[in-house]
Formats: structure tokens, sequence, C-alpha cells
């Protein structure tokens, strides 16, 4: 039994729908958003479009919706009538303050379950905007598995849920900040005719699913606030050296963050 069945159809959730078509999968999905779904038939992404009554049909079940709803979701899998070894995806970008009661409530009920988060995703959103290739060579994270179950093609790498979000406070939810922070700064728009390609990559990820992003950022609210401080007592001694006209530690530091990017990319 090959069939999938997708909760959530927005950018994550198409994407993912066509990479698991091109392998081989059956896949359904279910949004609250009617049109998107429609999309997803109209466009060969889905199978079918699914209704979350039973899930007895269903080998693997990916919940690709807020972190807030994954409870939810888990507990509706579990009421209804569903598989034993019935495998469920979460790839929500937080995982601390669910992941231990789902864990309880999977395990009673006999089924596996897999804590992923891609490190995929980009500024646009909504099925329309699938990606064929979004989780090619992209880190993925596994924070938790009972069943280790390559469906994506990836890097793949595991930490526990405390780590994952002190980690991602600073490789993601620092930079969205950042990019907020740049973006409303001043009257942007009137530099619009001065801006440069630097300026552009720096702010991409700007743009914001809102709703999203500010559970996320609410939710690792310690990690991110530690992060921010750490951030800003960088800057202040940066600020320090300029004033100070400190030239060789500039150069150090600007020459240390040169090494360090060749060492990720």
């Amino acid at each position: 039994m090959n069939d999938v069945l997708i909760i959530g159809f927005g950018l994550l959730g198409s994407s993912l729908a066509y990479s698991l078509k091109a392998n081989g999968y059956h896949v359904f999905a279910y949004d609250k958003d009617e049109s998107s779904l429609a999309f997803g038939k109209e466009n060969n992404l889905i199978d079918g479009i699914a209704k979350l009554d039973s899930f007895e049909s269903y080998s693997y079940i990916f919940l690709c919706v807020y972190p807030s709803s994954i409870l939810e979701y888990v507990k509706k899998i579990a009421s209804l009538k569903h598989n034993e070894g019935t495998c469920i995806f979460d790839v929500t970008g937080l995982k601390s303050s669910y992941l231990d009661e789902v864990l309880n409530i999977v395990h009673k009920n006999k089924m596996y379950y897999v804590s992923l988060h891609p490190m995929a995703g980009c500024e646009e959103r909504g099925a329309s905007n699938y990606k064929t290739n979004l989780f090619e060579n992209k880190n993925l994270i596994y924070v938790y598995s009972r069943k280790i179950n390559s469906l994506l093609k990836g890097r793949y790498s595991e930490l526990d849920k405390e780590s994952h979000d002190k980690i991602i406070a600073y490789v993601s939810h620092l930079p969205h900040v950042l990019a907020m922070a740049l973006m409303n700064k001043k009257d942007v728009v009137k530099y619009k005719e001065y801006i440069g390609q630097s300026f552009l990559d720096l702010t991409r990820i700007a743009s914001f699913n809102s709703g999203l992003w500010t559970e996320l950022l609410v939710e690792n609210k310690d990690n991110l606030c530690e992060e921010i401080d750490e951030y800003v007592s960088i800057l202040n001694s940066f600020k320090n050296e300029l004033i100070n006209e400190d030239k060789n530690e500039i150069e150090s530091k600007l020459i240390q963050s040169t090494s360090n990017r060749k060492e990720i990319v």
C-alpha cells in the first residue's frame, strides 16, 4: 500500500506531493482552502481530495500545518480508523511544545512517528508556487523517528527537540528577525532607486507568512531572545571598533566571516 495523505496543501505540502508522485506514490490531500486542492488536482499533483473521516487506507500521513495544530490532527487520526504501523510525519519548524504528548498518543495506537524539519522554505507561499525540487540537496533534520524512512532526497541529520529549537533560533529565526528589522528601518521604499542586489539578497526572507512566523517566533521566544542578545552584543562590539577606528580588529572579523561562510556552502 503506497497511499499517502498530506494534510495542509500550501507550498510545502504541494511540493511534497510532487516529489512523492514522482516516486510512484498515490497522493491524497486535505486542506481547508478548497482552491488549493482544486489546483493540486488540476495540475496532477494529487490523485484525489481526502475527507478526514477515516485514515485506514494510508501508509503515510504528512502534517504540513502550523505547530499549534499538530496535536489536534494526531488526536483526530488516533480517534478514527487507522492502520497499525501507519507512519505520521510532521514537518514543522518547532518541536518542543507538542512532541512528547504526540508520541504518547502515537505509541498507544501502535503507529510510527517521524518529526522532520526540511530546511527548504522560501519566501513564496501557496500551492500554486510549488517547487519540483524543493527538498533536493537541502538539510533535512530528524528530531524524532521510530521508523527511519527516507521518502525525500536530501542531507539527513538528527537532533533532539530541545537542541533543534535552540539551533533553529539562530540559523532560521534570528535571520528572519534581522530581515524584518532591515525592511522596517526608515522608509525603505524611498530608497528603492539606490538598492543593490546585496540588500535584496539579505532581505529576501522578509516576505513572511505572518501568521505562521508570529507563532514560530513567539513559541521559541526564550531561545530567540538569547540569540538577539548575543547579536546585539556583537553589533555593539563592532560599533566600538568603528568608533575607535580599530582597523586590525575590523579586518580580522571580515576575514573570519568570509572563512566561516566558505565552510557552510
